[in-house]
């Protein structure tokens, strides 16, 4: 064998084997760690405070702390669920009205829509946004229409992100 292939095949045997030792290394050098996270919701809201018997023509307000438990802020849209006995109307209201206050701020007044859907009435503000680490009231102001059907209805609140 001549000294030129000689030395091409000692360069090429070294170049593979500082490969495999190198692929070697690598595995050594970037082991996998895992770890696993328990991801919550930001937003946590407090009791609804407000009359739990209400007659047709009344203004009754209603109202929950909400508190942001994020290390930043927090768009969220408050929607006001109502399930009726029978079929839904926005007509069952007469006013609606929301406000937010976070910690000592002037309140700040918020549109509210209405949609009916079978039984149910969903009032949802437009975007609200919730102050990190913050911890606020919000109040929703509603005027149940004189003519509106008795019987048993059920509220629930959340915040969904806008």
């Amino acid at each position: 064998m001549d000294a030129k292939r000689l030395s091409t095949s000692l360069v090429f045997g070294l170049v593979l084997a500082a490969a495999v030792g190198f692929g070697a290394l690598v595995d050594y050098l970037s082991n996998t760690v895992t770890y696993t996270v328990s991801i919550e919701s930001p937003i946590a809201l407090g009791e609804i405070s407000g009359s739990g018997t209400v007659h047709g023509g009344d203004t009754q307000t209603y109202s929950y702390s909400v508190t942001n438990n994020a290390n930043n802020p927090i768009t969220g849209i408050h929607q006001f669920v109502i399930t009726e006995p029978a079929a839904a109307s926005c007509n069952d209201l007469t006013e609606m009205s929301f406000t937010y206050q976070e910690g000592e701020g002037d309140p700040v007044s918020f549109d509210v829509e209405c949609t009916a859907e079978e039984n149910v009435l969903i009032l949802t503000t437009a975007g609200v946004e919730h102050g990190a680490g913050a911890t606020g009231t919000a109040t929703w102001s509603i005027t149940f229409n004189p003519a509106i059907q008795p019987g048993d209805y059920s509220f629930s609140i959340t915040v969904v992100p806008a």
